[in-house]
C-alpha cells in the first residue's frame, strides 16, 4: 500500500519523499504547486492538492487508499499569519479537518503523522527551561494558534475513531534550499554583500534562542516518530540544542572572506517573539532510535553554499 506525503513539494515534505523513495516505498505526492523551488520529487506518484478544498482531498483518499500519511500541508510561516490569520486557520485547521473525515468516512486505517510546531508553546517558553510534551500550550500568534488546533484535532480523533494518528511538535528546521527563516536570511543577504549587490546585512532580534535540527535528520526523526511512536501520543521532534540566534549570525559572518556590515533596523522585529524555545525530545528517543547527527557548523556551510550557487 501507498505512503502519501502531503505539502510534499515543501521544504521537509520534498525531502521526505525522497527518503521514501529511496528506502523502495511507493510513495504519493500530494502537490499544491506543480513544482516546488525545494527538491524535485519525480520518484513518487504526483497528484494536485489543495487541502482547503474538501472534495479533493475526499478523491484522493478514495482513490489512492494510503496506508500511512504524513500530512506536512499547511501555511508554514508565523510572520504570514500575522497578515493573514484567516487563512492560516482555513489552511493548517481546515485542511486537516478535510484529512482526517475523508480517513474516517473512506474507512481507511491509515497511521497519520501531524505536524505540529513548537510554536504551540509560546508563553510557556522561558529561559533555561527545556520545553516536555505536557508544559502548558499558550501560543503568541494566528500560526501557533492554528498548530494548536490541529494537535487537538489530532487527539480528537485518536480517542473518538481509534484513528492511530502520531502528533509531532517540529522545532526550528534548517537547511539548503529553506527561505523565509533566519539562517537563510543572513546568508542570502551575505552572499548579496559579497557580490556588491547590497550594502550591509540586515537583521533583527539575534538575541532569542532557538532549537534547530537539519533538514535531514528532521526528515529521519519525522519518519522514526511515525513508525515507532504510539498512536494519540505527542513528540517533540527537536535536537534539545539551545543555539542563540547571534550564534547563527556569527557562524556565517566566520565563513565570508570579507568584512560585512550588519545593520539592525526596528521594522525587522515581529510584533511578540518568545525568548527562547528549545525542546526536550527524551520522548522521543525513548521511542525510536534517533538522535541528530548533523552540526549546526556543517548545516551552516551548506546553507551558504546552497546560496552562494544559487546567485551566481
Amino acid at each position: 500500500m501507498p505512503v502519501l506525503v502531503t505539502g510534499a513539494e515543501g521544504f521537509i515534505g520534498s525531502r521526505l519523499v525522497n527518503a521514501l523513495a529511496d528506502d523502495g516505498e511507493e510513495v504519493v505526492a500530494g502537490l499544491y504547486q506543480p513544482t516546488g523551488r525545494y527538491e524535485p520529487v519525480d520518484r513518487a506518484r504526483s497528484f494536485p492538492l489543495d487541502i482547503t478544498h474538501e472534495d479533493e482531498v475526499r478523491r484522493l483518499i478514495a482513490e489512492v487508499r494510503p496506508e500511512v500519511v504524513y500530512h506536512l500541508a499547511g501555511m508554514s510561516n508565523p510572520m504570514l499569519s500575522w497578515t493573514r490569520p484567516a487563512d492560516a486557520l482555513e489552511i493548517n485547521v481546515g485542511g486537516t479537518l478535510h484529512l482526517l473525515d475523508a480517513l474516517r468516512s473512506a474507512g481507511v486505517p491509515a497511521r497519520v503523522f501531524l505536524a505540529g510546531s513548537s510554536a504551540e508553546y509560546g508563553y510557556s517558553c522561558r529561559e533555561q527551561h527545556a520545553l516536555g510534551e505536557d508544559d502548558p500550550l499558550l501560543p503568541v500568534h494566528p500560526y501557533g494558534l492554528s498548530k494548536l488546533a490541529v494537535d487537538l484535532l489530532g487527539l480528537q480523533y485518536f480517542r473518538a475513531y481509534g484513528m492511530p494518528v502520531i502528533r509531532g511538535r517540529i522545532f526550528n528546521t534548517i537547511g539548503p534550499r529553506k527561505i523565509i527563516d533566519a539562517p537563510s536570511d543572513f546568508a542570502r543577504q551575505l552572499v548579496a554583500v559579497e557580490r556588491g549587490q547590497r550594502a550591509a546585512l540586515a537583521v533583527g532580534n539575534t538575541e532569542t534562542v532557538r532549537d534547530f535540527t537539519d533538514v535531514r535528520d528532521m526528515v529521519g526523526a519525522i519518519r522514526a516518530v511515525t513508525v515507532h511512536g504510539s498512536p494519540g501520543e505527542v513528540y517533540n521532534l527537536c535536537s534539545a540544542r539551545p543555539t542563540r540566534i547571534q550564534e547563527v549570525l556569527d557562524g556565517l559572518l566566520a565563513r565570508s572572506a570579507r568584512a560585512v556590515p550588519v545593520e539592525r533596523p526596528a521594522e525587522l522585529r515581529r510584533p511578540s517573539d518568545e525568548p527562547w524555545i528549545v525542546g526536550d525530545n527524551s520522548r522521543l528517543r525513548s521511542v525510536a532510535d534517533w538522535h541528530p547527527r548533523i552540526p549546526l557548523a556543517l548545516t551552516l556551510a551548506d546553507i551558504l553554499d546552497y546560496w552562494r550557487s544559487a546567485t551566481t
